[in-house]
């Protein structure tokens, strides 16, 4: 269940979760509390968590809160457990989303084959697209566009459990109407992205979906698929 912040009398309790370490960030800001998400502890429910701070822009409902919403109940999804506002200490306020924590992502998985050497065994590959398929699928039959789609926003645990994160750049796809073609990482865009075509749909996450393999060269390539879910 979502937990939110509650009113004690006239006060508002915030959640205390104890901050670890960084273990990533964004372009979101450029304070040292604002723009990074962190490795953190929730001490009422004794369990690791993810916290994502940005800066609140506007008076909207953020986006990517709604989208999150939207598809909390996919299971290659990550699960978002908390919601709530701060303020920094120049009174700018500060968007807090937690997440449950997963320890690593295919990233780190390319890199570990990288320095050892070896490749990603081939049914190991298969689960992983698989499972990122099936995620896709589940947005997508929701119009959602994750625009973002990389291997450091694709969460993968020990036990080899795939969760696609960070959807701070996702969208409702109006395809009849206008998006901005400047989105996703520069090189995982589609074809339509790099031609600054404005209308576009969820297939953009498709041409994201990447093979990533280690060669015998020791050098890694990305082999890019577009795939038909049935």
């Amino acid at each position: 269940m979502l937990q939110t912040t509650k009113k004690e009398g006239n006060k508002t309790k915030i959640p205390q979760y104890e901050i670890v370490r960084v273990i990533g960030s964004g372009s979101f800001g450029k304070q040292c509390d604002s723009g990074y998400v962190f490795e953190g502890y929730d001490p009422v429910n004794k369990r690791k968590v993810a916290l994502k701070r940005v800066e609140k822009v506007g008076n909207q409902l953020s986006r990517e809160y709604e989208i999150l919403m939207e598809i909390k109940e996919c299971p290659y999804v990550v699960r978002i457990l908390d919601f709530y506002y701060t303020r920094a200490a120049d009174q700018k306020l500060i968007q807090n989303t937690i997440f449950e924590y997963v320890d690593s992502n295919l990233e780190d998985l390319i890199q570990e084959n990288i320095r050892g050497g070896s490749t990603i065994p081939l049914a190991e590959i298969k689960g992983i697209l698989c499972q990122l398929l099936l995620g896709l699928r589940f947005i997508h039959d929701r119009n959602i566009s994750h625009r973002d789609l990389k291997p450091e926003n694709v969460l993968y645990s020990a036990d080899r459990a795939l969760k696609i994160c960070d959807f701070g750049s996702s969208k409702v796809i109006d395809e009849e109407g206008k998006n901005t073609p400047y989105i996703v990482s520069r090189y995982y865009r589609a074809p339509e992205l790099i031609m600054c075509l404005t209308k576009y749909s969820t297939k953009i996450d498709i041409w994201g979906a990447l093979i990533i393999k280690t060669l015998q060269s020791k050098v890694y390539k990305c082999y890019l698929f577009e795939f038909q879910i049935a």
